[in-house]
């Protein structure tokens, strides 16, 4: 896709030029280059360019998340960025780029994770942060592209890696939930955590499992049908990757998704078959030896899994869209 080698460490994907047409921006680490915007064709084709503003110089892009933070309509990206560097707005210009970026706060805290959504219920799209050997961050949206100082989800730190946003308790508010790589000593805190949302801003957090390996990323659906969302882990310790139903109070009870236990470095749900239920794709880790898995849902919560290409590429960002018309 790209003319030039990078690494490209997440994609989130959405109609950036109004044309109905799935587009996609790349998380890059590569300096001093920049994050890349693709526009999709609608056949499955891009055409790649560097994103307007983004300079990292000797910043690592790790995440990515688009949302329309300034209510203009038009789709804005908030980019995470670690080695020292402040998290970044990036505004769009409707046209396929962006109209420069800015600060999303002076915070240099080495971000991993970045989600979108209204957690104080005011109609403005807020941001979570998942960072590393940190306090989780919740930064609330003044609706024109700037946001309040963030103030932490939790006070409790761990080496967080990806946050998801969904209401899990069925109260009409947001949660989020978070996917802790690492911590130690083994503690409560280092879980991965459920944190229930009181529709103003604040959260309420609980460890979802006593469960304590190194999970990078997390994402939310109803897999086993009941109405209720659940998570799904991506599992970076040579062990399986989990799925966690909920049951609609902010609960969950965790089980292996298949039996492979090669490195995932990420998680994506959608329905990749048609056939009504939710389906997982993991990107993995290259050692050993191991392509990214599809993981076909059966609609009970559990997943036949299968490899995705005879390709062993580290696979560090999935998105799910369709992309040909």
């Amino acid at each position: 896709m790209f003319a030039d080698a990078r690494h490209v460490n997440a994609v989130a994907v959405g109609d950036l030029n109004g044309d109905r047409k799935l587009d996609a921006v790349f998380a890059t680490s590569d300096e001093p280059q920049v994050s890349r915007v693709c526009i999709g064709d609608g056949s499955g084709g891009f055409a790649c360019a560097p994103v307007n503003g983004e300079v990292l110089g000797s910043a690592t892009s790790a995440a990515v998340a688009l949302g329309d933070v300034n209510g203009d309509g038009k789709l804005d990206a908030v980019f995470g960025h670690t080695a020292g560097q402040p998290n970044r707005v990036c505004l769009g210009n409707g046209a396929g780029n962006f109209s420069g970026c800015a600060n999303l706060s002076g915070d240099t805290t080495p971000t991993n994770g970045v989600a979108l959504g209204d957690v104080n219920g005011d109609g403005k799209l807020d941001v979570l942060l998942a960072r590393s050997l940190a306090t989780k961050l919740v930064c609330l949206g003044n609706g024109d592209g700037t946001f309040a100082p963030c103030s932490n989800v939790e006070s409790e730190m761990a080496d967080t890696y990806s946050v998801a946003l969904g209401d899990v308790n069925n109260d009409g508010k947001l949660d989020a939930v978070f996917a802790n790589l690492q911590g130690s000593p083994p503690a409560a805190t280092f879980y991965n955590r459920v944190c229930l949302g009181d529709g103003a801003g604040h959260f309420s957090c609980s460890a979802i499992a006593a469960e304590s390996d190194r999970f990078a990323s997390v994402a939310l659906g109803d897999v086993d049908n009941d109405g209720n969302l659940d998570a799904v882990f991506a599992n970076n310790n040579q062990l399986p990757n989990r799925v966690c139903l909920g049951d609609g109070a902010g609960h969950f009870a965790c089980s292996n998704v298949g039996a492979y236990t090669h490195g995932s470095t990420t998680v994506v749900l959608a329905d990749l078959n048609a056939d009504g239920h939710l389906d997982a794709v993991f990107g993995t880790e290259p050692t050993p030896t191991e392509p990214a898995k599809i993981c076909l849902g059966i609609g009970n919560g559990t997943f036949t899994c299968s490899d995705v290409a005879a390709t062993t590429t580290m696979a560090r960002g999935v998105a799910a869209g369709k992309l040909a018309w």
